[in-house]
């Protein structure tokens, strides 16, 4: 892969470059390739794809041990601010929030270790997502903190929510697994 730097903030946050060719035919992109994806991410075991509407927020959602995951996110139409909460007790950025603008022309994508909340809103009208995760998505491990936790960390004047995410937990309220 194309590791491009850590997060500022994050030193367990990478960032990675794609690549896109544009000829006659169209755009071929590759926001993930090379002989250490597997090394970086793990195994994969999903590929998702979502599909946001202009100031909608998802996240920050989570998967509790033992199916926590690592996710390798890029934004493939549109834009958005990526969100990423370190969960992890014992790190000196525990409880500290980060973001990322990722959009389509920046061929930017993100890994999001294990022991982090994930989030996003899109900030156009539409916004397509594509993850690879290391895990099976589990329902009965599935969890959150509410985006609330950090005050006016989203500094987007109307903000939407799904019914989901506004029943997410605290910061404060959740006794994290990961040391």
């Amino acid at each position: 892969m194309n590791y491009l730097r850590n997060h500022e903030m994050f030193q367990d946050v990478k960032i990675f470059q794609g690549t896109k060719l544009v000829d006659e035919r169209g755009i071929f992109r590759k926001p993930f390739f090379g002989d250490d994806l597997v090394e970086i991410l793990g195994e994969i075991k999903e590929v998702i794809v979502t599909t946001t509407k202009k100031n909608f927020f998802r996240g920050l959602h989570f998967q509790l041990p033992p199916r926590d995951m690592n996710k390798l996110v890029t934004c493939i139409d549109g834009s958005v601010v990526d969100f990423f909460v370190d969960l992890r007790r014992s790190s000196a950025t525990y409880g500290q929030i980060g973001k990322l603008n990722l959009n389509s022309d920046s061929l930017e994508s993100i890994l999001i270790p294990k022991g982090f909340a994930h989030g996003l809103v899109s900030t156009e009208e539409s916004s397509t997502i594509v993850y690879l995760q290391s895990e099976n998505f589990d329902n009965n491990l599935d969890s959150g903190i509410n985006i609330t936790s950090f005050g006016d960390a989203i500094d987007i004047e109307k903000i939407n929510f799904s019914e989901k995410d506004k029943n997410l937990q605290s910061l404060l309220d959740f006794k994290s697994p990961w040391a």
